[in-house]
């Protein structure tokens, strides 16, 4: 029976520090979208969350942490299913991608995410570990879409001139930055430039 109630007590205590670590990482977005990293203090994060300071450090070892746990649960995650599609061409498949990335910019928490990657790339200029997540994370989007292009080259559905890795590159780095004209301005930078404009640099055309 004690032994029941103990283990009760500790899921309660695991489910209220999981509750303060939401409601810690809710109130440090917050805070940092609208007044920035460098302005935030960690006590301002405490008082809205409504919590101690102290509960802030039983939970992260810093404002840093903070920043990276912000962006882990603000992340947009892309809708790869378009890939997994054998039934559509290469171009089908990319333009439906395409699609989807640039619905997503227009996105509140798309906007959200893009402000928080500026801090990060503000606080990358003097800590490594902020760099390190921001290499890890273009790192894994080059590698989705160098598995795909080799993919589909073995199938001898498309034809590459350089190398994946090389090309994945590229066209990630494209995919950001169009996808931030488009939200900025999607009657200048439409979906269907969007999809054409990658579909042409690719040479797929509908294959």
């Amino acid at each position: 029976m004690q032994t029941e109630r103990a283990a009760k007590t500790r899921l309660r205590r695991g489910e209220r520090r999981e509750a303060i670590r939401r409601d810690l990482i809710a109130a440090a977005t917050a805070l940092f979208v609208s007044q920035g990293f460098r302005a935030t203090t960690v006590d301002e994060v405490a008082e809205a969350a409504g919590v101690t300071t102290g509960a802030v450090y039983s939970n992260f070892s810093g404002k840093e942490a903070l920043l990276y746990a912000a962006l882990d649960a603000s992340a947009v995650v892309p809708d790869l299913s378009p890939f997994l599609d054998d039934s559509a061409s290469p171009a089908e498949q990319l333009g439906a991608f395409l699609s989807r990335v640039t619905r997503a910019a227009s996105s509140g928490e798309w906007q959200q995410l893009q402000r928080l990657e500026q801090e990060l790339l503000q606080l990358a200029q003097h800590d490594a570990q902020a760099r390190d997540l921001i290499k890890r994370a273009d790192r894994d989007k080059r590698a989705t879409f160098a598995n795909w292009l080799q993919s589909e080259e073995g199938r001898g559905r498309i034809t590459l001139g350089y190398p994946a890795e090389e090309v994945a590159a590229f066209v990630v780095a494209l995919i950001r930055d169009l996808a931030q004209q488009h939200a900025r301005d999607p009657r200048e930078v439409p979906t269907r430039f969007f999809t054409d404009a990658f579909t042409a640099l690719l040479g797929l055309s509908g294959r």
